[in-house]
């Protein structure tokens, strides 16, 4: 799965927790033996009591381990725009052309954009994912031109507003704590990726008075019946 910089993060809470317990087992450990001649040697060269220069090491060497943990991890999850151009559609990859214009009626068709909050909310229910839109299912690059000219600022910057704008009225403002929207330049044109983590809880769609709730299978967003939906809800809960 492929994960924003909140998933790294979290992952590395529980290394900090763990080697700041240890690193003041070690300053304990250290006061409790102490070398005169260690302390003697800090001193004369640091002008600082042993204690403190252990803790300020320690310190130091933790807070270069956890930036180095979380870059490493983001850059290998993250995948180029390149490299997923380069794959097929699958249960963790999507492309759609638009988010609203329909490039065969040449005209706003807004089932593209309820095509889209499926999508999300599909990964956010599954094992996450990204969506690529501005790209065909041939994976030909068409670009956003045609969104950025149906709204009414109209570049990336109205673009992510109006799709950010659909995900919270569809999805709840929760959602964003799972997501990561971009837009990348590519081949001259513009493309949004939106990379989508795994919910903790189920996503689900309002859709009027209604609530539709959607998994990812293969390479398709399927809605499930309620009494299915739950139960796979359970069963997702029963794996943690």
């Amino acid at each position: 799965m492929k994960k924003t910089i909140r998933a790294v993060l979290q992952e590395v809470k529980g290394f900090i927790i763990t080697n700041i317990v240890l690193g003041l087992l070690m300053v304990a450990v250290l006061i409790f033996f102490e070398s005169e001649f260690i302390e003697k040697q800090i001193s004369e060269i640091f002008a600082i009591s042993v204690e403190i220069f252990v803790t300020l090491f320690f310190v130091f060497t933790q807070v270069a381990l956890v930036i180095g943990m979380v870059l490493i991890r983001y850059i290998q999850n993250k995948k180029s725009l390149n490299d997923l151009l380069h794959e097929e559609e699958s249960n963790e990859l999507e492309f759609k052309s638009s988010l609203r214009f329909d490039h065969k009626l040449e005209k706003i068709n807004k089932d593209l954009e309820y095509s889209v909050i499926k999508t999300i909310a599909a990964f956010s229910n599954t094992h996450g994912g990204t969506l690529l839109i501005g790209v065909s299912d041939d994976k030909k690059v068409i670009g956003l031109e045609s969104d950025f000219k149906t709204l009414k600022r109209k570049d990336a910057d109205g673009f992510t507003q109006h799709l950010t704008k659909l995900i919270r009225n569809r999805l709840g403002d929760v959602i964003f704590d799972h997501i990561a929207i971009t837009i990348v330049p590519y081949q001259q044109e513009m493309i949004c990726r939106i990379d989508v983590e795994q919910h903790e809880e189920p996503v689900f769609i309002t859709h009027g008075n209604q609530e539709e709730f959607y998994v990812r299978t293969v390479n398709m967003s399927i809605s499930l019946p309620v009494m299915q939906a739950y139960s796979y809800i359970d069963r997702r809960k029963n794996k943690k």
